[in-house]
């Protein structure tokens, strides 16, 4: 068995880190709007307001 350290530049790690960001970006959106995994004419959900006190 071989293991090999792999160094890569900041520059591609930061990159990286945002489009990983943004995909979790838009999941947590998705959640928060109460669209996630929806349909065409699913209509699950109904309007749903989120404040904070």
């Amino acid at each position: 068995m071989y293991a090999y350290l792999m160094k890569i530049e900041n520059e591609f790690y930061t990159e990286d880190q945002q489009m990983i960001q943004s995909e979790v970006d838009r999941f947590d959106s998705a959640i928060k709007r109460g669209t996630l995994d929806e349909k065409a004419g699913d209509n699950r959900y109904s309007k749903i307001n989120i404040t904070q006190s």
